[in-house]
C-alpha cells in the first residue's frame, strides 16, 4: 500500500498502530505506541 509520509503517520498515530517509518531521504518515524512499548 502506497501512502504519503505525512498521511502514514497519521495512519499510524490514528490506529494506534506501534510502527517504525522509514522516509524518503533515509528518516526514520516511531509512533507513539511504538515509543510507549518501551
Amino acid at each position: 500500500m502506497a501512502v504519503g509520509w505525512k498521511d502514514a503517520q497519521a495512519l499510524a498515530e490514528r490506529e494506534g498502530l506501534a510502527v517504525m517509518l522509514v522516509g524518503p531521504k533515509g528518516e526514520t518515524w516511531k509512533s507513539k505506541a511504538l515509543q510507549a512499548l518501551k
